[in-house]
């Protein structure tokens, strides 16, 4: 059924702990990280919420309705929600009917809310009015949503890409060392791997690092074969894509067309000069990477800097920027003080020659990005 969900085309499954004997949820979670899903798994006593947190879960679904008795009481997640350790996202779920509810759940420790019954008994303008209500409630701040952060973040200091992979043991020095995403090149360079090497290298991928595909100009039909073969949460587009590309690509793509879509789109933005708002305050993407112009190509591959103050004026939020271009264990302490962004991307940097990583640099730069304060970044 886990796999089944995914052939058409969920973005996560719910487990019920209430439904499921311990080995059963185990099993399952373990089927949702190697079907690329995230899990919401669902409790409702404080057994339950034990037995979920044991077997791994790190996003809780604390239902407020007894689902023997089908009694409802918000006072559920008023006693569970404040169990939760850090990294673990809560959602209060059932008996949600009013801001005032909403704003209750939040302050027991909540960070969402899954609302059904109350708004199928309304219809037309009413419900309308409820939506706007319950979404008028301001957020309190999430633990990460593994793929549907926007950008992803392990550990301490600023999160790091490696990109430019072509061996699985290069990645999997990466993910030892607290990389946060894995990128593999699909487009000219000395880096470009294959669909069957871009699978095995991203195979020691687990769960909470992205797994990011790098296309120029690509052809549509390839990048949903990329996606596909590889288990991509991340399509990287480097080259010289306007938004009509995009919109393209969607329709390949399903899941890129929804609000927590299951495919990030990270734009790279060529900064040869400022950024303009007409040009890219409403362009279609999740994120942004700002790298070194590459002549005729769009952006990357150059392994240079680029002027950091052309960075100091962005159309988007610093939540939504990354970093690349030229960046190395010598130079990122810097590089992160003056751009401030919320992830950060190396390749050659961290090279012994082009697709080789050194297992020394990147180490260094690994080690450097988590010793970074979060207070110099522009963390989520």
């Amino acid at each position: 059924q886990v796999f089944e969900a995914r052939a058409a085309g969920a973005s996560g499954v719910l487990l019920i702990v209430g439904l499921l004997e311990p080995a059963e949820l185990a099993g399952l979670l373990e089927a949702t990280t190697r079907a690329g899903l995230e899990a919401l798994v669902e409790v409702h006593t404080e057994d339950e919420w034990r037995q979920a947190l044991d077997a791994g879960a790190t996003l809780v679904g604390i239902n407020n309705r007894d689902l023997r008795s089908l009694t409802t009481d918000l006072a559920v997640t008023e006693r569970l929600a404040p169990l939760a350790p850090p990294g673990v996202t809560v959602v209060s779920e059932s008996g949600i009917r009013s801001a005032a509810d909403v704003r209750r759940v939040r302050d027991a420790g909540a960070h969402a809310v899954l609302v059904g019954e109350s708004l199928l008994r309304r219809t037309g303008v009413s419900r309308l009015a409820l939506l706007e209500e319950l979404a008028g409630v301001p957020r309190r701040e999430a633990a990460p949503w593994p793929s549907f952060l926007p950008l992803p973040r392990r550990g301490e200091g600023i999160p790091v890409k490696i990109c430019g992979l072509t061996r699985p043991e290069d990645a999997a020095l990466a993910v030892r060392w607290g990389a946060s995403a894995l990128g593999v090149v699909f487009a000219p360079s000395p880096r470009r791997v294959g669909l069957e090497q871009a699978r095995e290298i991203l195979s020691v991928a687990p769960a909470e690092v992205a797994r990011v595909g790098v296309f120029v100009n690509p052809d549509p039909g390839f990048v949903a074969e990329a996606v596909e073969a590889c288990s991509l949460g991340w399509i990287q587009l480097s080259g010289t894509e306007g938004p009509a590309d995009v919109l393209q690509l969607s329709e390949r793509l399903p899941g890129l067309a929804f609000p927590g879509r299951r495919v990030g789109v990270l734009k790279a933005v060529p900064m040869g000069r400022l950024p303009s708002l007409e040009e890219w305050g409403a362009f279609p993407a999740d994120a942004f990477l700002l790298d070194s112009p590459a002549p005729g190509q769009g952006a990357g591959g150059t392994g240079r800097t680029f002027d950091w103050d052309l960075a100091r004026d962005l159309p988007w939020p610093r939540t939504r920027v990354a970093l690349a271009g030229g960046l190395s264990p010598e130079n990122l302490p810097l590089a992160v003080a003056r751009v401030g962004p919320a992830l950060v991307d190396v390749s050659s940097g961290v090279e012994a020659r082009p697709g080789v990583k050194d297992p020394e640099r990147l180490r260094r730069f690994l080690e450097t990005a988590r010793s970074l304060p979060v207070s110099a970044t522009a963390q989520p």
